[in-house]
């Protein structure tokens, strides 16, 4: 038995959508990890229902090197931009680069793997979003004055 599993199709949809918002709304730095997170989005792996892989290692194998570049990516972001959000990005891809090397060690339930990979991806988002949210107003502000 499991329990209710969100699609990952509405996942991709939501990485989507956040990411035209931040083209649409956002900075330099929200929209250059705009780009990177819909360029990511199409590789192969992230294309497919973590909860339908069965192997733990193999989909480590693939993914690690994804969420590492992913992760220098927002640091150098980080130490150019004065973003705070950026900080707490990097924070949630670290946790992911954590959750595949704890994968690696055998007998990690893939459950528990399969969700910790869901749920950094649902912070990594929501402080995307709140980064690109943020900057909006205060872009607007700036024009005014």
């Amino acid at each position: 038995m499991h329990l209710f599993i969100i699609p990952t199709w509405i996942n991709q949809l939501a990485v989507i959508l956040v990411s035209l918002f931040a083209l649409w709304k956002g900075g330099r730095p929200e929209r250059i990890t705009a780009v990177m997170r819909v360029v990511f989005l199409l590789y192969p792996v992230q294309s497919c229902d973590i909860y339908a892989c069965s192997e733990t290692r193999a989909l480590v194998l693939m993914t690690l090197p994804l969420f590492l570049a992913q992760l220098a990516i927002i640091i150098g972001l980080a130490l150019r931009y004065d973003r705070y959000w950026l900080i707490w990005a990097s924070s949630f891809l670290l946790l992911h680069v954590v959750t595949d090397l704890v994968g690696l060690r055998p007998g990690t339930s893939w459950w528990a793997f399969a969700s910790a990979h869901v749920i950094w991806s649902y912070c990594t988002s929501a402080v995307f979003l709140w980064g690109v949210w943020s900057y909006a107003p205060a872009r607007g502000r700036h024009a005014r004055v």
